[in-house]
């Protein structure tokens, strides 16, 4: 595409993407690649960097080990910093006997950092530990902004399982690359080592060479797993910047390692491995779970359809303790004539075709947890008797007159209002009490900003996996797609796109033709600015009383207006 963009009158432009063209050919069609590479000399480049490069590219392509020598010589030269990064590593897949090694370079002798960090590195230390309930790669984040004004790192990483890089200014983190000087220095580094990358055994591996790195300091932050932080410069004062990465270390370890007698639901990442996003209203939602889990309180799910109510179900019981299972329940489906075949059993004989007994809903759940989806679909009969068993806690089985008796918490979920099916006369007040003592609720998509992104690569990481195929990035283009566009489906849609995406992603990249991202059916172009604005109030207000339950005074609150205000809007607009 840049090559087709380029205008006839700029050659360097042309020669760059001929260059471009000839490295994304070079593992697949040597003899195209080498054409690509022949084309950019033809194009009049004159600078020496430049044309060393393409003279690389031909000797790999035809696999002449001594004009590569040459061409990477020359290129050390007279190329910039990037080409040579570009060089190196082609030449380092290409052809491995001129590949730079890492395994010269010694550790700058320091002895242990004994000393007392200051109050600004405590305070680090404890914003780090608060930063246990997020992601891997948030953490990372959070740890490299707060060390960025004290050590002026040039990037941060994390290296081990879920490897992540911080660059710079960077927003989120990324996936760090197989290849990148870190993996290699972390595997020499048993305890916190500051390393002198300025050596010549290793200035001239890709990564020192792409980034201009005078030194790393690593410290290990548990089992396989190292905090990593590169400098254009050594620091000042080594001693204790290092102290200081391996309290910080420390810490992060000790975020995913379970602590000795400890239930696995209380580790943060294990509880929180489905509710990905750092929003706002995913903190609070986090933040609920782990204040009502262990209680025996009955929680009430709220959100719209896919945006991962049996997620939050699934949280709560593993931080709940219980040792029985969590047992979903469409509660749309229950139909009353099998209700209670369903919900509590049947014993042998008691209707035609039961010729064996069953054990209902109700008893699988016995010790755990019964989660009551779609509960505002129930249907009245199945509401009352619903209602018998929440109150007394005994059931009856099909066929059977003695009562049992089940230890069971409920969670239930919905995607519309209690309260409106109730004023409706659709659903029992007294089993609305019953079932809602605090309420979850869950923010759909669109109103979760970036997080829409991290949840796209989570999805891309899991079915990349599933498929057993290597998980492509999005594009930049791309990117701008996910973030503008609605998601009426929620998580459950994003998911799937993401699944289509692994499998159409042939070159490694998601672009946007991957994707099937359809427009909002319910989206109309406004004309005026009148109804631009009751358009944006409508919305909000329809949104706000949803996330609240139908309750008017949270809305209300929520839209800082009075409740009378809102009462007005909602005539208003027909609410």
């Amino acid at each position: 595409e840049a090559l087709r963009c380029a205008p006839p009158r700029r050659p360097d432009l042309r020669f760059l993407a001929l260059l471009a063209l000839g490295r994304a050919r070079l593992r697949l069609d040597a003899a195209a690649a080498r054409e690509a590479f022949e084309e950019a000399l033809r194009q009049g480049e004159t600078r020496p960097g430049p044309v060393a490069a393409a003279r690389l590219g031909v000797s790999l392509a035809t696999g002449d080990g001594r004009a590569a020598r040459v061409a990477l010589d020359d290129l050390e030269r007279w190329g910039d910093r990037r080409l040579l990064a570009f060089g190196l590593a082609d030449a380092g897949e290409m052809m491995p006997e001129p590949t730079p090694t890492v395994a010269a370079p010694e550790a700058v002798p320091l002895s242990p950092p004994e000393a007392v960090l200051c109050d600004a590195a405590s305070a680090l230390a404890t914003a780090a530990e608060a930063l246990g309930v997020a992601s891997r790669a948030e953490q990372v984040l959070g740890v490299a902004r707060a060390l960025q004004p004290i050590l002026g790192w040039h990037r941060v990483a994390w290296v081990g399982p879920e490897a992540v890089e911080v660059r710079g200014e960077a927003a989120a983190a990324t996936v760090l690359e197989a290849n990148d000087l870190a993996r290699a220095l972390a595997s020499r580094s048993p305890r916190p080592t500051l390393w002198d990358l300025t050596a010549p055994e290793v200035a001239r591996h890709p990564t020192c060479v792409a980034h201009g790195l005078g030194g790393a300091l690593l410290a290990p932050a548990g089992e396989d797993a190292w905090l990593y932080c590169d400098f254009r410069q050594i620091p000042e004062k080594p001693q204790q910047a290092l102290g200081l990465v391996a309290a910080v270390a420390r810490l992060l370890g000790q975020a995913s390692v379970e602590a000795p007698g400890e239930a696995s639901p209380s580790e943060p990442d294990a509880t929180f491995r489905e509710l990905v996003g750092g929003c706002e209203g995913m903190r609070q939602v986090r933040a609920a779970i782990m204040q009502v889990g262990r209680s025996a309180i009955a929680v009430h799910v709220f959100g719209e359809t896919g945006t991962g109510k049996e997620r939050v179900a699934q949280a709560l019981h593993e931080v709940s303790g219980r040792r029985g299972q969590l047992v979903v329940v469409n509660a749309a489906q229950l139909e009353d004539g099998l209700f209670d075949a369903e919900m509590f059993g049947h014993a042998r004989g008691a209707f035609t075709g039961a010729v064996g007994e069953r054990e209902g809903f109700v008893a699988a759940a016995h010790g755990g947890t019964l989660f009551l989806d779609e509960v505002a679909e129930l249907s009245p009969r199945g509401q009352a008797k619903l209602l018998r068993f929440l109150e007394t806690g005994e059931y009856v089985r099909l066929g059977e007159t003695r009562p049992r008796r089940a230890d069971v918490r409920i969670l239930s979920a919905a995607n519309v209002a209690l309260r409106e099916r109730v004023r409706e006369q659709r659903f029992r007040q007294d089993l609305m009490y019953r079932l809602v003592d605090y309420t979850i609720a869950l923010p759909p998509l669109r109103e979760r900003g970036e997080d829409v992104l991290a949840l796209a690569r989570h999805f891309l990481r899991a079915h990349a996996a599933t498929e057993g195929r290597p998980c492509p990035r999005l594009g930049a283009a791309t990117a701008r797609a996910v973030l503008a566009h609605a998601w009426p489906g929620n998580v459950r849609e994003l998911r799937k796109q993401m699944h289509r995406a692994v499998v159409l992603a042939r070159d490694g990249v998601v672009h946007p033709e991957h994707l099937q991202l359809q427009p909002d059916a319910g989206h109309r172009d406004v004309v005026t600015l009148r109804e631009a604005r009751a358009a944006f109030e409508r919305d909000l207000i329809e949104r706000r009383l949803a996330q609240h339950g139908a309750c008017r005074t949270r809305a209300a609150a929520a839209l800082g207006i009075t409740r009378q205000a809102l009462a007005l809007k909602m005539r208003q607009y027909g609410l």
